[in-house]
């Protein structure tokens, strides 16, 4: 009777031991994925980053060329004012 509970307390251990390393495979598998997927974030929030930033600057741009026109109209109509009222 005690060797029968011995062998089977002992398959029992090798059982349990099958499991964690089981689990403990899983678990390294499961870091691997989080992993995978943490920087896969990283990179689309770089890409996002990047696409206002150059988004951001080509607006300023815009801006900055509309201000120059704007100021280059009202040189040419003070000029075109200032020889009306010469005549």
């Amino acid at each position: 009777m005690a060797i029968q509970e011995t062998v089977m307390g002992e398959t029992e251990v090798l059982m349990l031991r099958e499991k964690v390393k089981l689990l403990e495979s899983l678990a390294d598998e499961s870091k691997k994925q989080a992993e995978i997927i943490l920087k896969e974030a990283n990179l689309k929030a770089e890409k996002i980053i990047s696409d206002a930033e150059i988004k951001s600057k080509n607006t300023f741009l815009k801006k900055e060329r509309i201000e120059n026109e704007l100021k280059e109209f009202i040189q040419t109509e003070r000029e075109l004012l200032k020889r009306y009222e010469e005549l």
